[in-house]
């Protein structure tokens, strides 16, 4: 039979004795009133009340005396739920007994049914989720049987016994042995888990069991007696034997709660000890329910602190705690799971302390408290604990991490003084320094270095005591190679198994002393660095704690690396933007300084053009002089367009504004340029409006504008050459527009080709002279005037700018 199948033919015999359990619960019988102390009857049911009073001591039942409530509960348990009951009881007017018939009801509450229920569906899920997930050891044996034990405690309670079958004497005979075995079975685990140590003690655990068969068949066989029998003497023999069977439960739960505190003193790996952290922790919680607040309570006060169904949740606790600790004990930090609960609880118990010391004074000197004072004195109560909250926490947190946690004390100090310095560093040496020596601190290793990359190699910017790597660069190389596989890489062996690296190069690793090679790598996953980490001075393997140190340098040094390389990119960025306004001045000034001096020769040849105009009466010369006039007037608009944009990118351009009309200055346009128009071959056609266009500008700027725009139409304008010169007025503004059949302009393109210098890359373009500043000028001067420039144009067909100015009649 595999075991498997054994696991699943005992889980399934495990549900048959809980359905059998459960009815025999559900049919568990209670009197409709209630007892306390010597058998007083308290709280009777409305359909008793005119039978029975409170203060009532009952005496015999079916004929059987009893003197005690766990001796009533047996002989009921013979009964169903419904039967008729006879009572011998004492009243408290009469002196003599009197006898009274009463109808049994239902022992347990429907909520009771659900919490069984759920308790044991924990139990059971568990025992199933583990040997599933964990390959089947003892451990996983141990901790199945367990479960299924636990589960039949909670399942197989005290209950109506004399159902038909004999199946309240099997159901009452699991109960027994499950609650003389569960405590060994724990114990048992306590010595195999997380590492077995039987051989250390072994009789304790043959004579646990032994004692445990013992007990369970002494109990077994003295309550079948009990039942059978119609005197209470043998029960009393039973209830002895069962509180003995309470006490072995306590003291074995005692002996496994030392067992587990001395294998955690013993392991070293720090894997262990969370898992042992874990049992213990969910094996306190549980078993401070059941043994503190549930059996001892009974021998001492005779009834239990809590509800049986608050134990019953309780109990759960500590199967979880144990799956966790075999499956997934890194599921949640268990040392800060207990450190969290310590601080809270002191603090909570601070605080109902405060609020007692100020009660107890208050009542001192008052004498009494009345619903004011109580009010009163609970707002200054509630005032003062809210204000020695944060402080009281810090102090307690404090003093357990130092007192308690001091290696995680510890770690959290440096790696938060580790933060801060990291991220703040503004070199790669200095975070590399830091880095090494604030792992060493932590960590106590023999070597440890910090290469950190700077274009194509990597640099050793920090290390203690890897002085080989100083010396030979192909082995060097070797390291770079595998940090480029930008994977954590180590020898196991020097790791806690639950720190999960790749397996690498032991020979090259071996022959620097190194255990560990950790990449580290950007958001974009782009290889900044490693960090190379050697064997730990004291031999001891690294833990958990330590991995999570080494991830959380690394992740922080990868933060403080981008955050140098900005650093870097806007020294950069600001040396460059400097160098690059010097460059523009100088080019401004160089710019100035040549157009000033071309227009000097210009004027010249100007005026000795139109002096030769009136002593030259040939048609030849008159030509001439012509052309001359023309192509000093154009080359004159070019030098004035690169000294305007001069002024306008040294910021000093002025515009001298007053009244104009737009008719005039495009007229007068219009004839400055016929000569080029002319010499072009260009036809301009002209719509201008017939109402007089007026506003506030420059006219030479608006002039100067319109030159570019003109200039513009017919510098790509390749095979029609006709042009459209438009000026109209438009609601409150007056506009001018230049449309001409040239290349085109792309869509994506129009917002671009008004900034300076740029030109589209197109070949027709291209084929064009220029540079780039006419419509960065028209743009300038019409925005300057308040007014904007609109584009439309298609690929091939034809550009249309238009120019709006608000018109005076606007303003």
């Amino acid at each position: 039979m595999t075991p498997s199948v054994r696991f699943l033919l005992i889980e399934l015999l495990a549900i048959f004795i809980w359905i059998l359990g459960f009815s025999h619960i559900w049919q568990k019988p209670a009197l409709p009133f209630e007892l306390r102390g010597a058998m007083t009857i308290t709280a009777p049911d409305s359909s008793v009340a005119t039978v029975l009073r409170v203060g009532d001591t009952l005496k015999i039942i079916d004929s059987i005396r009893i003197t005690s409530r766990d001796e009533a509960e047996f002989i009921l348990d013979r009964h169903a739920v419904g039967d008729t009951v006879m009572l011998r009881v004492m009243g408290t007017i009469s002196p003599e007994p009197f006898v009274a018939s009463v109808i049994v009801k239902r022992f347990y509450s429907p909520m009771y049914f659900v919490i069984i229920l759920v308790g044991a569906g924990i139990f059971l899920g568990l025992a199933i989720i583990v040997r599933r997930r964990r390959p089947i050891g003892v451990d996983i044996q141990i901790f199945h049987t367990l479960c299924i034990a636990m589960g039949s405690l909670i399942m197989t309670t005290s209950g109506r016994y004399t159902m038909p079958l004999g199946i309240g004497y099997l159901v009452s005979a699991v109960f027994y042995a499950s609650y003389s075995f569960s405590p060994v079975l724990l114990l048992l685990f306590s010595r195999i888990f997380p590492t077995d140590r039987r051989a250390e003690t072994p009789q304790l655990q043959s004579r646990a069991i032994q004692i445990a068969s013992v007990l369970t068949f002494l109990l077994v066989v003295s309550f079948i007696t009990a039942a059978v029998s119609t005197s209470i003497t043998f029960y009393k023999i039973h209830f002895v034997l069962f509180r003995l069977c309470q006490l072995w439960f306590a003291g074995i739960v005692v002996l496994t709660i030392i067992s587990f505190y001395l294998a955690y003193k013993s392991v070293t790996l720090e894997s262990e000890r969370r898992k042992i952290l874990w049992i213990a922790t969910g094996a306190s919680i549980s078993a401070l329910g059941f043994v503190g607040l549930w059996q001892l309570p009974q021998f001492i006060i005779g009834h239990p602190i809590l509800p049986e169904t608050i134990i019953i949740l309780l109990a759960t606790i500590a199967p979880i705690s144990f799956a966790i600790a075999l499956v997934r004990y890194r599921i949640m930090d268990i040392t800060l799971l207990i450190n969290r609960s310590a601080v809270y609880a002191i603090v909570s118990a601070i605080a109902l302390l405060v609020y007692a010391i100020i009660f107890g004074i208050v009542l001192k000197i008052s004498g009494v408290l009345n619903a004011n004072t109580t009010f009163m004195v609970t707002a200054v109560a509630v005032i003062i604990n809210v204000a020695l909250f944060a402080p009281a926490k810090g102090f307690v947190q404090n003093f357990i991490d130092k007192k308690f946690f001091r290696v995680q004390y510890h770690y959290r100090n440096v790696q938060r003084a580790m933060s801060e310095k990291i991220t703040v560093a503004v070199s790669t040496g200095d975070l590399g320094q830091f880095l090494v020596q604030a792992l060493n601190t932590i960590l106590a290793v023999e070597r440890i270095g910090v290469f950190i990359r700077d274009g194509d190699e990597m640099e050793l910017t920090a290390q203690i005591g890897l002085d080989k790597l100083l010396q030979f660069g192909t082995d060097r190389s070797a390291l770079h190679t595998m940090a480029e596989t930008k994977r954590i890489i180590g020898l196991p062996q020097f790791f806690e198994p639950e720190v999960e690296i790749e397996i690498g190069d032991e020979e090259l690793l071996r022959s620097f002393g190194l255990v560990l090679l950790y990449p580290m790598l950007s958001p974009t996953g782009e290889l900044l660095g490693c960090i190379i980490i050697g064997e730990k001075k004291s031999g001891a393997r690294f833990t958990g704690e330590d991995y999570d140190v080494i991830s959380g340098a690394v992740h922080e040094s990868c933060v403080g690396l981008e955050h140098i390389a900005l650093l870097r990119q806007m020294a950069v960025q600001q040396a460059e933007s400097q160098r690059l306004h010097e460059l523009n001045l100088m080019k401004s000034y160089f710019v100035s300084g040549v157009s000033h001096e071309l227009k000097t020769p210009l004027t010249a040849i100007r005026m000795f053009s139109e002096m030769l105009r009136t002593r030259t009466e040939s048609a030849k010369g008159q030509e001439y002089l012509d052309i001359i006039e023309g192509e000093s007037s154009r080359l004159s608009r070019l030098i004035d367009t690169v000294l305007d944009f001069a002024q306008v990118e040294r910021g000093i351009k002025e515009y001298r504004k007053n009244p104009v009309e737009l008719n005039s200055i495009v007229r007068n346009v219009l004839s400055v340029m016929r000569y080029e128009i002319e010499k072009e071959g260009f036809i301009i056609e002209t719509r201008i409006a017939t109402g007089e266009l007026n506003f506030t500008a420059d006219a030479d700027a608006i002039a100067e504008a319109v030159m570019n725009l003109i200039a513009n139409a017919m510098k790509y304008s390749q095979h029609d050459h006709s042009i459209l010169l438009s000026t109209f007025q438009n609601d409150d503004f007056v506009c001018m527009s230049v449309e001409d059949k040239g290349i085109g302009i792309p869509t994506e393109s129009f917002e671009t080709i008004f900034k300076p210098f740029v030109r589209l890359q197109d070949e027709a373009t291209q084929r064009v002279g220029g540079a780039g500043l006419g419509l960065a000028l028209v743009k300038h001067i019409t925005e300057s005037h308040g007014g904007h420039v609109e584009l439309e144009s298609t690929v091939g067909t034809g550009s249309k700018f238009t120019l709006w100015f608000a018109a005076n009649s606007a303003k």
